[in-house]
C-alpha cells in the first residue's frame, strides 16, 4: 500500500523514465514532459483528553498494527479539509463528535506498510457522543496520560509528548 510511483503516464500513456530534475531522480514522461512527484500521504490523528487527564486511545481492529493501541488516526480524503478529516476519523473510530482546539504536532513518518506520510495531530475537545469502538477499532477507551500502553505509531508518542509539555503545569 506504500506510495508507489507510476509506470505509465496517466495523461498520454507513455512509459515513464527516470530523469534527474532539481537534483533528484524523478519519474518523467518523455512524450508530454510531465514530472511525477511521489508525495507523502496526509494522515490525521487526534488527542482528546478528559477532565481526569486521560487520553482517548483505540485498539486497532485491522492490519497493519492489529491489536495495538493508538490515537484515533487515519488518512485524509481528497474532498475534505485536513481538520474535517481529523474530526471524521475521530468519529468513525470512537463515535465521538469533536471540535478542533489547535494543531498540536506535524511530522513526517516513513512506514514499511504505508510509505512516506505527513502526520498532523490535533488537540480536540469532546462535543457529543458516547465513546464506543467504531469501524477500525476493537475498543476505544481512556488511559491516564502518563500511563499509556505502547503505541503503534511513533508519531502518536511524539504528539502526546508535545501535549504533555504544553500542559505540564496545569
Amino acid at each position: 500500500m506504500a506510495n508507489k510511483p507510476y509506470t505509465y503516464c496517466p495523461h498520454c500513456g507513455e512509459k515513464l523514465e527516470i530523469a534527474v530534475i532539481d537534483g533528484r531522480a524523478r519519474e518523467r514522461c518523455r512524450r508530454c514532459e510531465t514530472v511525477f512527484y511521489v508525495n507523502p500521504l496526509p494522515v490525521v490523528s487526534s488527542v482528546l483528553v478528559n477532565a481526569k487527564r486521560e487520553v482517548l486511545l483505540i485498539l486497532r481492529k485491522n492490519e497493519p498494527y492489529k491489536n495495538r493501541w493508538c490515537l484515533p488516526i487515519g488518512f485524509a480524503e481528497a474532498d475534505e479539509s485536513i481538520e474535517d478529516a481529523a474530526l471524521r476519523e475521530l468519529e468513525e473510530e470512537t463515535e465521538v463528535k469533536g471540535r478542533i482546539v489547535r494543531l498540536l504536532d506535524a511530522q513526517t513518518a516513513n512506514d514499511s506498510f504505508y510509505g512516506n506520510m505527513l502526520v498532523l495531530c490535533y488537540e480536540v475537545e469532546h462535543v457529543d457522543g458516547e465513546i464506543r469502538a467504531g469501524d477500525d477499532a476493537q475498543e476505544a477507551r481512556f488511559f491516564p496520560i502518563d500511563d499509556i500502553p505502547e503505541l503503534a505509531f511513533k508519531s502518536n508518542e511524539k504528539a502526546l509528548e508535545k501535549y504533555r509539555e504544553l500542559y505540564r503545569d496545569s
